[in-house]
C-alpha cells in the first residue's frame, strides 16, 4: 500500500504534506508488466500496489 498518492491539489505537494508521493505511482506504472497498481483518487489517496501473479495463486 502506498499512500499520500492523489493529491487534492498541486499546494499538496509540498514537504510535509503529500510531498511527491503521486510521482512515485507514475515512475512505477511505466513498466507494469512485473506490477499491479490501483489508486483509490480519494484526497489523500491510496494506492494498492502488487506483484503481478496469475489471476488464480492456486494455479501458480
Amino acid at each position: 500500500m502506498l499512500h499520500d498518492t492523489h493529491p487534492e491539489k498541486e499546494e499538496m505537494m509540498q514537504p510535509g504534506l503529500s510531498g511527491t508521493a503521486c510521482q512515485v505511482v507514475e515512475i512505477l506504472a511505466q513498466d507494469t508488466s512485473a506490477y499491479e497498481l490501483m489508486t483509490i483518487p480519494v484526497p489523500p489517496g491510496l494506492t494498492i500496489f502488487r506483484k503481478r501473479q496469475g489471476q488464480l495463486s492456486w494455479r501458480e
